[in-house]
């Protein structure tokens, strides 16, 4: 008589083991066994076979009793699953803070290290997406799992990988949408040198997408188990968290920025302003007489102002422009074109080192209060 041992039936494997002892090595139960040994496949096949085949009596208790060791076993695991994930999302509001507060450089590391540490998975990857190929940043795992990991580690450097030789990325990066592999799949159109390394039973792959680009990739593993919708759901939290980041830290770089150039510009103005209000210079052609504007000579300039290679055109448009004067009433008073004026003005702007008008009366004051005469 077969008979259930407790220890035996405490494991998924002791659990089929008995299955193959009362019902033989049929052809279902070989093929569920293999694609990973799921006890809910186990749980139908019973079910299926007690309806379908003509059994003993006893045949019929004993496959009932091991329902009920499979229906333990699953109670059990549901169970841990919950106490397990109930204690991720607990932490995962924790996590989410650390790695928002992360620089841009720090990113990598950071995230590999919440998803092995608070979040409690095994193995965790952040690789860096660019153009047509990704590279591996950052690689963490349990201390228990470290010294039998380290060619992983090593292997983990930043270097460069195709696209096009890890299809399951590819696709990841183009359609910028998460998977999650069990056990069969894993060697199925990804990245070989790394899984080998790796040696997972199922992983996650979810993208961090930034401005409508996949940016990143975090991978995830249990290890010696799969990973199911639930992890998804913290993992892609977690890159959502990622995605915030990263687009707080571009737009804060943008601003900073923009701001620093408004300063400098704002500076220059006012520099000007100073210079026009000391010169007392009528913008529109009144006050005193412009025309003393100097030439400006080559060589060394002591008074500060500095000096600039002009010929006896651009400095009559340059005093034209510093009286007021608009890019039209130059040309009609020169008789030369608007484009042949604009040209003008882009090159004194470019030879005195100014931006706007304002800056180039300043620069034409500066010489006159310096003395600077023809």
């Amino acid at each position: 008589m077969v008979t259930v041992s407790p220890a035996v039936a405490a494991t998924p494997a002791g659990l089929f083991q008995y299955a193959r002892d009362l019902l033989g090595h049929t052809d279902e139960l070989s093929r569920i066994e293999q694609s990973g040994g799921d006890l809910d496949d186990l749980r139908r096949y019973l079910i299926d076979h007690l309806r379908t085949e003509a059994m003993s009596r006893e045949m019929v208790e004993m496959a009932a009793r091991l329902l009920l060791r499979v229906d333990s076993y699953r109670r059990t695991q549901v169970r841990d699953e919950l106490d397990m994930y109930s204690g991720q999302f607990e932490a995962l509001r924790s996590v989410a803070h650390t790695v928002a507060s992360a620089t841009p450089e720090a990113m990598a590391r950071t995230v590999t290290g919440q998803l092995c540490g608070s979040l409690g998975y095994r193995k965790a990857m952040f690789s860096i997406v660019n153009g047509s190929s990704w590279s591996p940043a950052s690689v963490s795992m349990q201390p228990d799992l470290s010294s039998r990991f380290e060619d992983l580690v090593t292997a983990v450097d930043g270097h460069r990988i195709e696209l096009r030789d890890a299809p399951r990325e590819a696709e990841l990066v183009r359609k910028r949408r998460s998977y999650v592999l069990d056990r069969v799949d894993t060697y199925r159109h990804t990245y070989r040198p790394l899984i080998d390394l790796s040696r997972p039973s199922g992983y996650l792959a979810v993208p961090v997408v930034v401005g409508g680009r996949a940016r990143a990739i975090i991978h995830v593993d249990r290890h010696e188990q799969g990973l199911t919708d639930s992890d998804l759901h913290i993992v892609g939290a977690l890159a959502a968290v990622c995605t915030l980041a990263h687009e707080r830290a571009e737009l804060r770089s943008s601003i900073g920025e923009r701001s620093a150039l408004v300063e400098r510009r704002m500076a220059q103005l006012a520099r000007a302003l100073h210079d026009l209000e000391l010169a007392q210079i009528d913008m529109h052609g009144g006050g005193r007489d412009v025309d003393t504007v100097a030439a400006v000579p080559h060589g060394d300039d002591s008074s500060g102002v500095g000096s600039a290679s002009l010929s006896a055109r651009e400095w009559e448009v340059l005093r034209r422009l510093a009286a007021g004067e608009t890019n039209s009433t130059i040309s009609r008073g020169l008789c030369i074109s608007d484009g042949t004026v604009k040209s003008h003005v882009q090159r004194i702007f470019r030879k005195i080192e100014v931006t706007t008008r304002a800056e180039a009366a300043a620069y034409v004051a500066r010489r006159r209060v310096h003395g600077r005469g023809r």
